[in-house]
């Protein structure tokens, strides 16, 4: 398995041609979170699109670890080839699992206190981003985290709006990325 590491130039230089809003910086974050996770973890990312935020976190990930990406990618067929291009291409497809389907059906697969990590990425209105926590929040291990993306993004205030109306506590880490810990 190849080893991406978001701080370097050359590698971000080669990563950011993927198409994506995941920046360099929640990167870097996103994998020193994955690399203080235990060994046998299981992370689920919400939205996938073409894989670049997948890429970054299953290549920080333990070589007995793995990343579930769930996506319906009904947007079209081509994000999903661009996305199974890529994880191929980056060589972290052996990392990756993934499930085409709506998120609250996937919910369905996994138990409850099941997942380390749960990562918010898919539709931004208000009441997805609603449902999605109120179906995969109980997923997720006593200690373990609930990450959303765009949460400070002025195009999707909704994440925020239903993150603050379900009154689940974190903070902010760095770019648009939101943290809860389960406890």
């Amino acid at each position: 398995m190849s080893n991406y590491d978001a701080t370097s130039d050359c590698i971000w230089q080669e990563l950011d041609k993927i198409n994506g809003w995941f920046t360099r910086e929640e990167a870097i974050c996103m994998q020193w979170i994955m690399k203080q996770l235990p060994p046998e973890s299981k992370i689920v990312e919400l939205g996938s699109f073409q894989g670049r935020s997948s890429i970054m976190i299953a290549s920080a990930l333990s070589t007995d670890s793995i990343l579930y990406c769930i996506d319906n990618f009904s947007e079209s067929l081509d994000i999903l080839s661009a996305f199974m291009n890529n994880i191929a291409e980056y060589k972290v497809n052996n990392k990756i699992r993934f499930l085409i389907m709506d998120t609250i059906e996937a919910a369905k697969e996994f138990e409850d206190k099941s997942i380390e990590i749960v990562f918010l990425n898919t539709n931004h209105s208000y009441e997805s981003v609603k449902q999605d926590l109120l179906q995969w929040c109980p997923k997720i291990k006593m200690g373990g985290f609930l990450i959303c993306h765009d949460y400070t993004s002025p195009d999707h205030l909704e994440v925020r709006d239903a993150i603050n109306a379900l009154q689940l506590n974190g903070t902010l880490l760095c770019g648009s990325l939101w943290c809860g810990q389960k406890s």
